[in-house]
């Protein structure tokens, strides 16, 4: 049985777990972890005002969104550097590991690892510990710091949800210092917290933090193809060094520099967000599954036996629900789902469902 890498591969759980795939209109997408308040209402018009921007060049660098990012940061322009999407930025950050010795805490997106092994890299797992609350144990993180040349983690994580405290955050930033070691900060997700907290104004303090982010979660913008990479200014040069020119289109920069203006969308996305997580979460404490304490619009469901739930997952696609399977997360091993949270009448459906298994 193959199942895609990625989320939102609709068909390909259909046909992985060989069932006929029902009509589009009524599957509920909770493999894909986008805001489930869509993008905004503007967005639309905008593109189609825009049209005729799409036959010039667009700026070599994306000048002005690096400056607009820059001020919205309060940091220096040279410390940013946008991608085509978060994936490039990722891809490009392997490149600084090329042979190296690389920490992964796990579970985690797969993508960094692919990338590094893409440079020959040799990967270490740094196991986050469910009993921990999805979290690492330093004295094990800090033991093996000294083999690394980098460490890659997620926060808050994808699949897990979990926002790592700030004071271990502190720790690995400062012990990953202390031996020169890289420390790269995927914040894809970072804005979907009910109190945001990110790691980029750390980077003026520590030369050795990179900091990724993405609109695409957020803004629910995934064919725009924007990312941005924080990091001193010596590490953005180098990495400019091997970024092709207009590798972020004009419509991608033009609507980057609207979507920041966003606050009140961004503030009710994290209000819908912190009461649907509640509801779900109770729901499910009711019908005897377990959940990873995410604090974004995202989880990670098990059952208490923590066993295989291709079952589930198969039940679920049967009722026109499409979960997110975990055989490619080291080391969950199928026996998580990855859901996310949608629109209330789609969250009421998936509690319907899992109450019918549940029976």
């Amino acid at each position: 049985m193959s199942f895609p890498e990625h989320g939102s591969q609709v068909a390909g759980i259909y046909q992985a777990l060989g069932l006929s795939q029902p009509l589009e209109a009524t599957i509920i997408d909770m493999s894909v972890n986008l805001n489930p308040m869509g993008p905004p209402p503007w967005l639309q018009e905008v593109v189609q005002l825009e049209w005729s921007h799409l036959l010039q060049y667009p700026e070599q660098h994306g000048e002005s969104l690096l400056a607009k990012l820059a001020a919205v940061e309060s940091i220096d322009p040279t410390m940013v550097l946008l991608g085509n999407g978060g994936a490039e930025l990722i891809y490009l950050v392997a490149r600084l590991f090329t042979d190296g010795d690389v920490g992964i805490l796990r579970p985690t997106f797969s993508e960094y690892e692919q990338a590094l092994v893409g440079v020959n890299a040799r990967i270490h797992p740094l196991l986050l510990h469910e009993e921990n609350g999805w979290c690492w144990d330093q004295n094990e993180v800090f033991q093996q710091l000294q083999a690394l040349d980098g460490i890659f983690l997620c926060n808050p994580n994808n699949p897990t949800g979990v926002a790592y405290p700030q004071e271990d955050l502190c720790a690995l930033v400062e012990a990953a210092a202390q031996r020169g070691i890289l420390l790269i900060v995927d914040e894809a997700f970072y804005d979907f917290q009910d109190v945001p907290f990110s790691l980029v104004p750390w980077i003026t303090q520590y030369p050795n933090l990179i900091v990724l982010r993405s609109f695409t979660k957020m803004y629910h913008v995934p064919g725009l193809r924007l990312g941005a990479l924080f990091a001193n200014p010596s590490i953005i040069t180098r990495l400019r060094r091997w970024t092709p020119p207009w590798n972020v289109n004009h419509l991608a920069l033009f609507l980057g520099k609207q979507l920041l203006e966003e606050q009140e969308y961004v503030l009710q996305t994290q209000q819908y967000v912190q009461g649907e997580r509640r509801r779900i979460f109770a729901g499910l404490e009711k019908l005897g599954f377990n959940h990873s304490p995410s604090v974004v619009h995202y989880y990670l469901l098990s059952l208490r036996e923590k066993e295989d739930l291709t079952p589930l997952l198969k039940h679920l696609a049967l009722h026109g629900i499409v979960a997110r399977h975990t055989y490619n997360f080291p080391p969950l091993q199928g026996r998580y789902l990855r859901l996310a949270i949608k629109g209330r009448k789609e969250n009421d459906r998936l509690l319907q469902v899992l109450e019918e298994w549940s029976r």
